[in-house]
């Protein structure tokens, strides 16, 4: 980046091989920055807790991470009697 920001992605790209060369170009700088991608891990998950409201359930749940932290969250999933229905 520069003083004039980021440059537009697809300036002079020409064919999708211009443009994979592209990405792996911008991968590499953005795994410079962030460092590398860390290997995956097994999901260990597990339910605490499940809770019915009006229009939704509310799962209380908790999992690792790849830096072996446990982490605590809630899951909203929505009550729908038919897929194509949208939740009102």
């Amino acid at each position: 980046m520069n003083r004039t920001g980021i440059p537009p992605l697809l300036k002079g790209m020409k064919n999708d091989e211009q443009w994979r060369e592209k990405i792996t170009e911008i991968r590499k700088v953005w795994l410079n920055y962030i460092g590398e991608v860390p290997a995956n891990v097994p999901v260990r998950l597990q339910l605490i807790s499940e809770s019915k409201e009006p229009g939704y359930t509310r799962l209380q749940v908790e999992y690792d991470t790849v830096y072996g932290d446990r982490i605590i969250a809630y899951v909203l999933v929505p009550n729908v009697s038919d897929s194509n229905t949208p939740v009102k």
